[in-house]
């Protein structure tokens, strides 16, 4: 019996008849309420666990096909911006190509390309050089 119980039974004041009707009540197996009955349901923990565990999952799924998505837009622009630099180099070949026809005088030949340069549609020619 539990202290409770024991302080009624040998409390002189209270008479034999309500110690009589309280016994039954006080002795009687207490259910777990609220979160003690919760956590005493194994069914209801495993249940529990497994969606956590699924909701979980779920959110690391969505995390890397974002992270991928992430990769795939960074990859398409690092292939553009290739494509942009060779069409770049593709034009400015074709610049100096004309630019150096043999048509023209070698004078004509390096002011061209020194304009070019100075305007910045030509890279990595030594205007210097050209000057002379």
């Amino acid at each position: 019996m539990d202290k409770e119980l024991r302080s009624i039974l040998a409390d002189p004041a209270i008479s034999d008849s309500v110690k009589a009707a309280l016994i039954p009540e006080l002795t009687r197996k207490r259910e777990p309420s609220g979160i003690s009955k919760l956590l005493n349901n194994g069914p209801m923990i495993a249940a529990l666990a497994s969606v956590l565990t699924l909701g979980i999952s779920e959110l690391v799924k969505l995390n890397l096909a974002e992270q991928k998505s992430e990769e795939t837009i960074q990859l398409d622009t690092s292939d553009k911006q290739h494509e942009q630099s060779l069409e770049r180099l593709k034009f400015q070949f074709d610049v100096i190509r004309s630019a150096l026809d043999d048509t023209k005088s070698l004078q004509d030949r390096a002011e061209t390309l020194l304009f070019l340069t100075e305007v910045e549609l030509l890279d990595g020619l030594n205007g210097e050089k050209l000057q002379e």
